[in-house]
């Protein structure tokens, strides 16, 4: 009955990717101590790794009533959301995690793919600049900021994203297809 190291063993779980046993250990955390934030943050995370959108959210808006200035709860809120492609309301919830943490380098990354799904671009571009002032040599950030250069049709800089990101990481597939994407859009066939 120690919800602690029963939430502890979903963690681990998780990190072997035994997702249906990592809830059942959440639950059974729950099932002891009902209001655990982290307990119910952890399955709703889980549950958005095994593609349960719907009740993921419910369980972040769960630990949310509970504890309403969680901001890894914030963050995956709006996680679910945009995976639901609701990107205005995640972008909410991006904003309420980087209010409550300055550093969140990921809600400031999702803020910028939300921004990009919104048609925002200038804002979008803000927030990958922000967070690869944080993070310069995250490839995965250079890949979002060049998808948002590229929605913009500025397929140079989109280009020049790309590469980078490639140089950091060569085996990134998504940056090579994205990088064949902007030659295409150069004409450098």
């Amino acid at each position: 009955d120690y919800a602690e190291a029963l939430n502890n063993r979903g963690n681990c779980l998780v990190d072997l990717a035994k997702l249906e046993d990592a809830l059942e250990s959440y639950d059974r955390a729950l099932a002891h101590r009902p209001k655990y934030v982290d307990a119910l943050i952890n399955r709703a995370n889980t549950l958005r790794l095994l593609g349960r959108l719907d009740e993921a959210l419910a369980n972040f808006e769960r630990a949310l009533i509970f504890k309403s200035d969680h901001a890894e709860g914030y963050l995956g809120h709006g996680n679910a959301l945009l995976a639901l492609k609701r990107p205005a309301e995640a972008l909410h919830s991006y904003d309420r995690t980087i209010a409550l943490a300055p550093a969140a380098t990921e809600a400031l990354a999702n803020r910028g793919r939300a921004l990009r799904e919104l048609k925002r671009y200038d804002e979008s571009l803000s927030s990958y600049h922000r967070t690869l002032s944080i993070r310069p040599d995250d490839a995965a950030l250079l890949v979002g900021r060049g998808n948002t250069h590229y929605a913009m049709k500025s397929f140079a800089a989109a280009l020049a994203d790309y590469d980078r990101a490639i140089a950091i990481r060569p085996d990134f597939a998504e940056a090579h297809g994205n990088r064949g994407n902007a030659l295409r859009e150069l004409g450098r066939h």
